[in-house]
């Protein structure tokens, strides 16, 4: 009979082979990124497991690794808890979790509820960028049983377009639906990164931040941004930008640099995992 275990791994929210930027020149690029990270790996609560735990359907994930001395371990969080809640965002994707992890800023306090032994819990997890490789346990490969000798594969990571505006600054990805929702909007940008110095910096945007208009026009997509500032980009005026922070809209006007291309550059990359 086939049996198949499968996990989902949310372990660190850095996509491979970014660990350091390389410059031209050598070295490590200053401005390099480093990503976001909770420390845990998860998995889907299966029906047998949510009707012990008298869970409904698709409520909660489950926790099968935490990393040592992470966010997640000094937050309290133990194998075999089933998190219930991030901040107060219901969660029973484990894709969802990783990409709430990922868009939030290094330092950030994250509410988690969370069952463990027929009671709930409420922690609190400060997130942290990721210095070094995650040493992945041997619980996050999958065993795939044949009936003949067991062989393990790696859990495959699903690809994300990730787009960045060397006008602005920024790294940002589309988002709708439910993480939309998340951060208090229908559909938008979600700034992912922020070059310091760059205008967007300089102005005070922040990751976190969502962009949901340009000036006066209402922004869904990479194009509307590319064509936004290609109509704004000979006024020497500040562009009004309109961000949702903390579900809560406000307008930040932003000067554009002298120079820059304002064609987005696609960032193709694995999604990260918390």
């Amino acid at each position: 009979m086939l049996r198949l275990i499968l996990f989902t791994v949310v372990l660190s929210s850095l996509p491979c082979g970014l660990w350091a930027a390389g410059s031209p020149g050598g070295g490590t690029d200053p401005h390099a990124r480093s990503h976001t990270y909770l420390g845990v790996a998860v998995a889907a609560v299966d029906g047998e497991r949510s009707a012990q735990l008298k869970l409904n359907p698709g409520e909660g994930v489950w926790i099968t690794w935490v990393e040592q001395d992470s966010p997640a371990a000094r937050a309290g969080l133990k194998w075999n808890d089933v998190l219930l809640k991030y901040n107060d965002e219901a969660i029973g994707d484990t894709e969802l979790l990783g990409r709430l992890v990922q868009a939030a800023p290094p330092g950030q306090k994250v509410r988690l509820t969370v069952l463990r032994d027929g009671k709930i819990l409420k922690l609190t997890a400060t997130l942290q960028a990721r210095k070094h490789p995650p040493s992945l346990p041997p619980e996050t490969m999958i065993p795939f049983d044949f009936s003949v000798p067991r062989f393990f594969m790696p859990d495959m990571p699903t690809p994300a377009l990730r787009w960045r505006s060397s006008v602005l600054g920024v790294e940002y990805e589309v988002i709708e639906s439910q993480l939309a929702g998340y951060f208090g909007v229908k559909q938008g940008l979600l700034i992912q990164f922020v070059q310091p110095g760059s205008p967007a910096q300089r102005a005070g945007i922040q990751a976190g931040d969502v962009i949901v208009g340009l000036a006066d026009k209402s922004v869904t997509s990479a194009r509307d941004v590319t064509r936004g500032l290609r109509a704004e980009q000979m006024s020497a005026k500040p562009i009004p930008i309109q961000v949702v922070r903390n579900h809560k809209k406000q307008v930040i006007n932003v000067r554009l640099a002298d120079t820059g291309s304002i064609v987005p550059e696609p960032q193709h990359e694995e999604p990260p995992q918390p």
